[in-house]
């Protein structure tokens, strides 16, 4: 049985291209293109994703590698960062509220407090659906199987009946060996969302 599900955000539920951070960073502010490439790369902003870093600390460390010029001010940086992240997927948000009819639902997303006061306050509500497990928060990426204990003992489930989607392989990977189930939304199939229906109503009804 799966009690809930667990929607990823990034490239599932809203759409985000780091690429137009990069062109701003080129095209307004003078970053040749293969610097402005390092902008989500540094280990300072998998830090500020844990939540061990203050974005002050981040764009400090941005300006210190030239991957942003110390001409640009925080606030720059800030909105720089928040524009690749520029809509939401109408389907997806169909396809979670069929879910949320027969099951619970919630997120589990790696982010930090910039992209979560922009998606939340701007793009979508998300905590009028479910509970939000963000990684600034558990202090722990999806990427790391310290964030899975986190949340599993915060829903109070047994391990099996909680089922992540996701877009990245590696992430499922990881949370099938935390003992979670696991559904690999590829973002890039024509088919994605009749075989994510699929998935979903392989997992019966509650």
């Amino acid at each position: 049985m799966a009690s809930i599900i667990l929607f990823d955000i990034g490239n599932v539920l809203v759409l985000a291209d780091h690429s137009i951070t990069h062109r701003i960073l080129h095209e307004q502010y003078r970053v040749p293109l293969e610097r402005a490439q390092q902008f989500y790369t540094i280990p300072a902003v998998y830090a500020f994703n844990r939540g061990s870093i203050t974005g002050k600390q981040l764009y400090d460390a941005l300006c210190a590698q030239r991957i942003v010029p110390s001409s640009m001010t925080l606030a720059q940086v800030r909105q720089a960062h928040n524009d690749h992240i520029y809509a939401v997927d109408r389907e997806m948000e169909r396809i979670m509220r069929e879910t949320a009819a027969h099951r619970r639902i919630g997120f589990h997303t790696d982010c930090n407090v910039w992209q979560t006061d922009w998606v939340e306050k701007e793009l979508i509500p998300l905590e009028t659906y479910g509970p939000v497990f963000r990684s600034h928060e558990l202090g722990a990426l999806k990427i790391e199987a310290a964030c899975y204990p986190k949340v599993t003992s915060r829903l109070g489930l047994p391990l099996e009946e909680i089922v992540l989607v996701d877009d990245s392989p590696e992430k499922i990977d990881m949370a099938r060996k935390a003992g979670w189930r696991g559904i690999l939304y590829k973002e890039d199939d024509p088919d994605r969302y009749k075989h994510l229906r699929r998935e979903l109503a392989s997992l019966g009804k509650n």
